[in-house]
């Protein structure tokens, strides 16, 4: 299966909210800072499908008298604790207000996987030093984070957003079992996957949904998928059990990543005193596994050929399972030719798949 993003390593930043603090001045105090909250909520991710991520903090309170004042508002990530990266800065105006007035004021700021980095904290804090403001508040989060740590207490609010940055695609394994059942399973441990769509028999051009090819001689659906499930599960079989078949699906995940599930299915026999071969094309460097499942009558012996040049010669017994790993000698594209020797009437079942994971 080839994967059409680079396959880069996922991280998890985590936009630390569970502790959001306000610090009020120790006099003479302008405003009274009594909530933030940060939009959108709940799990987040960057990838090819939203490359940059758009928040909204929105600072509340009430005011205490008609003199103007303003909140502080840094966002900043923390590279892993060795120094402090500001991504916003700057100093939100509290409009004058009566006593007791409340105010609530919107701050916008977007946020890519090139601003977060690796395996960091995205936090939103004061941008000046923890000390008395005599016209305002300043607001952070609290974490260990040096950017973000005050001295004195503070009101907790708003929950913890979990940013992933997710440019690896789904994986996809496919196997057969003994009755000749194509099961595929489809997996994304990341953002979770989207969709699972066949790429029916005929289709061409846009329909071809950025894969190279179509299904063939397969009767199956699509399975049902919530967004953000890390796994689902398909069975197909073969329209005309006699003939080959092939699955070619697209799968996305929730990010915008998305691979091409293209496993390949066929039976090869044997004729005595005739060598039979079957040749297949175009073959991705993706599906590099080939199980060879023995049939009862059997093959007695299949020659892999890959590219033109002699892979390996196999020797089986009836109802014996093999499993090939053709990796060393894959390109971007392959010729792969079996060639089965064995009594009249003897085959075995092929499926070419990606590797099994593990």
């Amino acid at each position: 299966m080839r994967a059409i993003f680079t396959k880069l390593s996922c991280c998890i930043c985590l936009a630390v909210l569970t502790g959001w603090a306000i610090r009020l001045p120790e006099a003479h105090a302008a405003i009274s800072v009594t909530a933030v909250k940060l939009s959108p909520t709940g799990p987040q991710f960057i990838g090819p499908g939203q490359p940059t991520l758009t928040f909204t903090a929105t600072v509340s309170g009430t005011g205490a008298g008609n003199l103007p004042s303003s909140i502080n508002f840094r966002a900043c990530d923390d590279d892993l604790g060795t120094s402090n990266d500001t991504l916003v800065d700057s100093t939100l105006p509290v409009s004058s207000t009566a006593s007791g007035g409340s105010f609530s004021i919107p701050k916008s700021f977007s946020l890519s996987c090139l601003d977060i980095g690796g395996n960091e904290h995205v936090v939103v804090g004061d941008s000046s030093s923890h000390t008395s403001h005599s016209n305002g508040a300043q607001v952070f989060a609290r974490s260990p984070d040096a950017c973000s740590t005050p001295s004195g207490g503070g009101i907790d609010s708003s929950p913890d957003v979990q940013v992933t940055c997710d440019f690896v695609a789904p994986t996809c394994t496919a196997t057969v079992t003994p009755t000749h059942e194509l099961h595929v399973t489809v997996q994304d441990s990341a953002s979770g996957l989207r969709s699972f769509q066949i790429i029916p028999e005929g289709a061409t051009g846009g329909n071809l949904l950025g894969c190279s090819s179509t299904s063939l001689n397969l009767s199956g659906s699509a399975p049902s998928i919530t967004p953000g499930t890390p796994s689902v599960n398909a069975v197909f079989t073969r329209a005309d059990s006699t003939k080959g078949a092939r699955l070619i699906a697209k799968v996305t995940d929730v990010a915008g990543n998305f691979a091409c599930c293209d496993p390949e299915l066929l039976d090869v026999q044997a004729k005595t005193g005739f060598p039979r071969i079957q040749t297949l094309d175009d073959i991705p460097r993706s599906e590099s596994r080939v199980d060879i499942i023995n049939g009862s009558p059997g093959l007695q012996i299949l020659g892999v050929v890959v590219n033109r040049a002699l892979f390996q010669v196999v020797l089986l017994k009836d109802n014996e399972e093999k499993s090939l790993d053709l990796s060393r000698v894959m390109k971007e594209s392959n010729t792969i030719v079996f060639i089965a020797g064995g009594k009249s009437g003897g085959s075995a079942t092929i499926l070419i798949a990606e590797p099994t994971s593990g």
